[in-house]
């Protein structure tokens, strides 16, 4: 199933207006991530460099957690708060269904959020 497709699929169950998605290199001038999500405007912002047809890291799956759990109130802790770790929870659940190898890649980050005690899974 093509990726677009899936997101329009869930975006209608859950019954959510699918966010725009703006490349904008200028959002991400001090950011390590190559995307980011804007619960204000429902948009997810992305560098110009990322793949987003392929979504490699998942961070796509990611942002689109965020819109989807858009309307739960803010908390005051980031990262470790809800909707952080649902976002993270699906992105490596579709790493994890991707690929495990590729998974691998993306294990220095791993290590980095079990190192600062924030649970992903």
């Amino acid at each position: 199933m093509v990726k677009s497709k899936f997101y329009k699929i869930v975006a209608e169950a859950l019954n959510i207006e699918k966010p725009r998605v703006i490349v904008d290199d200028s959002t991400f001038v001090q950011k390590d991530d190559p995307t980011q999500y804007s619960k204000e405007n429902n948009i997810i912002y992305v560098k110009s460099t990322y793949d987003i047809k392929n979504d490699p890291a998942g961070w796509m799956v990611h942002e689109y957690k965020h819109a989807e759990l858009k309307d739960l109130p803010d908390e005051e802790q980031y990262p470790d708060n809800t909707v952080e770790r649902a976002a993270y929870k699906a992105q490596f659940k579709y790493l994890k269904i991707r690929d495990i190898n590729h998974l691998m890649k993306y294990l220095k980050f791993l290590q980095w959020n079990i190192k600062n005690n924030i649970m992903i899974f």
